[in-house]
């Protein structure tokens, strides 16, 4: 047991020398994503809140119909550094990742993480939108695992395990060995040291994260989402299934099975239905995009310093990269 942990802590490494900033925090993606059998998962965003505890209904932007992850677009968005710009930062830091591992005479040969030119992915963030996926696997993700941590496997674990316990103890810094072959290990490992040579100490990451839950909070207390959770749990209750709302629908310890069974996926396909009728995911988007448009504005200093601070970490990849060729 001790040994797999190691091993996907491998798997980790590559993730957080390269997290992918898909546009959500990918904590709370995972609460909306079915664990196989066994697994439990938190109850996802979405949960309806006690009328008493709303909340203020700013003025909206346009409301649009949602059918699939792609069509959502926040306006935190505009603050994520480009999927080339991430690439550049991945790639430096697990060049130092490699440079620091060969100072104690290991190798890092695990691949680099890197972002897709698409890189806004919010499928899962207000639970299963596209109605085929629905109607094939139901709730479940199908090839698509998440580790504990909250970080998303970048790679295989038949790459990750070429790293043997020592390697880990120094890649992580949590070995009882301090120094190896002359080398003091860096506090945190080398991961850590890779991490503080391109000034990529996640707080860019922790400020996006935080707007995007601040905003999904706030828009499920907001008395028209309220109402729309209402209308949405008629309409499902019209085609045989009771749910309070999607949150309940996903989370209903019947599908805690390796694979979606025929109720389930009858239930996904109707509570995606019952979204597009009720145009429930796109009120739930605007509400939430105008909650982000406050918390921007409320805290921005740290957005300006977030731009600032991605700007020189840019610059600090590019020329560590300039420098190893």
């Amino acid at each position: 047991m001790q040994l797999l942990a190691r091993r996907v802590t491998a798997v980790v490494i590559t993730a957080a020398i390269g997290v992918v900033s898909f546009g959500v925090a990918t904590s709370v993606v995972a609460q909306s994503r079915v664990q196989p059998a066994g697994a439990g998962g938190a109850a996802p965003t979405g949960a309806a809140s006690d009328a008493s505890a709303a909340v203020e209904e700013l003025k909206l932007g346009q409301v649009t119909d949602v059918r699939v992850g792609s069509d959502i677009v926040f306006p935190v968005d505009s603050y994520r550094m480009s999927p080339e710009d991430q690439n550049v930062v991945f790639l430096a830091e697990h060049k130092a990742m490699q440079s620091c591992m060969a100072r104690f005479g290991e190798s890092f040969d695990v691949p680099p993480q890197t972002v897709p030119a698409e890189s806004h992915d919010y499928d899962r963030l207000f639970g299963v939108l596209d109605l085929a996926q629905a109607q094939s696997t139901g709730y479940h993700v199908v090839g698509d695992e998440i580790l504990e941590s909250g970080e998303g496997a970048g790679i295989a674990e038949k790459d990750a395990s070429s790293l043997d316990e020592r390697a880990l103890d120094i890649a992580m810094g949590d070995g009882s060995d301090r120094e190896i072959n002359g080398q003091t290990v860096p506090a945190g490992g080398c991961i850590s040291e890779a991490r503080s040579i391109t000034g990529d100490d996640g707080s860019s990451q922790a400020l996006l994260e935080s707007t995007v839950a601040y905003g999904l909070r706030q828009s499920d207390r907001d008395p028209r989402v309220l109402a729309a959770f209402r209308s949405w749990s008629e309409c499902m209750k019209a085609n045989g299934f009771t749910y309070e709302t999607p949150a309940a629908a996903i989370n209903d310890p019947k599908w805690a099975t390796s694979k979606a069974s025929a109720a389930e996926i009858q239930v996904a396909a109707s509570d995606v239905n019952c979204k597009l009728s009720t145009g429930l995911t796109g009120l739930r988007v605007a509400v939430a995009s105008a909650w982000q448009d406050e918390y921007i504005s409320s805290h921005a200093d740290e957005f300006k310093s977030l731009s600032g601070g991605d700007a020189t970490k840019l610059a600090k990849a590019r020329s560590l990269l300039a420098t190893a060729r």
